[in-house]
């Protein structure tokens, strides 16, 4: 989907819908947010493209290892592993591997530990 969004933001940042508009992001720093997305691609000053599923690399705070569900992190921009959310909401996706070099590739998705 492509998002109105702020400058400097960069492919796997993770955003949320802003409370400023319905198509606009911003960068996500609250481990409670909500309805997370990963931006893709970077379009000119003003315009991302941001990832709601499929695959893709995530920036990430922490030990992350395959199959951790991912959410939100106090890190700006950042997600981390929480295998114990119940929330599908706060969840990004699930780590496809092993974090390397701050990033992990993700399979983007509401999901919810059981």
């Amino acid at each position: 989907m492509i998002m109105s969004a702020p400058p400097g933001l960069a492919p796997g940042d993770v955003v949320a819908l802003s409370p400023d508009g319905r198509s606009r992001v911003a960068p996500v720093g609250n481990a409670r947010a909500k309805l997370p997305f990963v931006v893709s691609q970077v379009h000119g000053d003003k315009k991302t493209f941001v990832m709601a599923t499929g695959l893709a690399w995530v920036k990430v705070k922490g030990r992350v290892e395959p199959g951790d569900l991912l959410v939100t992190s106090t890190k700006r921009r950042f997600a981390e592993a929480d295998n114990a959310n119940s929330d599908p909401s706060r969840t990004l996706g699930v780590a496809v591997g092993k974090a390397v070099n701050g990033k992990v590739l993700a399979r983007i998705g509401r999901i919810a530990a059981r």
